[in-house]
């Protein structure tokens, strides 16, 4: 796993993570996980019904090229 703080913004920070873990399902394979939480003042705003929405389709993307990349 590594994680990092993002600078605020607009008193809006968040720690994301990205973790490996043996998968559960497939033996031999791995479980990416990608995590973004949110602090501060006006955090509720990144919920994904609101301004969240297109991060969450951003991580979305960035998953699905990863997992295409590192199974070629």
């Amino acid at each position: 796993m590594f994680q990092w703080q993002g600078p605020p913004i607009m008193t809006v920070s968040g720690l994301h993570t990205f973790s490996f873990t043996p998968s559960s399902i497939n033996e031999g394979g791995t479980t990416f996980v990608q995590q973004e939480v949110y602090s501060g003042g006006l955090y509720f705003l990144m919920q994904p019904w609101l301004l969240g929405k297109q991060i969450k389709a951003q991580f979305e993307k960035f998953n699905s090229d990863l997992k295409r990349k590192v199974e070629a």
